[in-house]
């Protein structure tokens, strides 16, 4: 019975990741750290990759060649990634945020 496994590991590593970018100032620094992982991701994660393939294709009925579908795949990784690091902003962010105002109006 295995109480720890390399998914466990994994998730952690991220959730460490998501914590230390978001001590960052700088949101560029953010930027390429975030498309350093989704790069890395791409690459590591060859199940998933081409299972988003395989769909990819059936969805689109081969109306994109395999260079297009290719970039599309890093697309979804990378947008999977920015989203996943954008629930935690930057000091820089939070200071931006912080000087936000909003204003809006409700509707019934």
């Amino acid at each position: 019975m295995a109480f720890v496994r390399i998914k466990d590991f994994y998730f952690l590593l991220v959730a460490g990741l998501i914590k230390g970018i978001s001590w960052s100032p700088s949101p560029k620094a953010k930027g390429f750290i975030v498309r350093c992982i989704a790069l890395a991701a791409y690459h590591r994660s060859r199940g998933k990759r081409r299972l988003i393939e395989a769909n990819l294709s059936e969805a689109l009925d081969g109306e994109f060649g395999e260079y297009e579908r290719r970039e599309i795949v890093k697309r979804i990784f990378s947008s999977f990634w920015e989203e996943t690091f954008s629930l935690l902003p930057t000091g820089q962010e939070r200071a931006e945020l912080k000087r936000s105002e909003l204003t809006g109006t409700t509707t019934r």
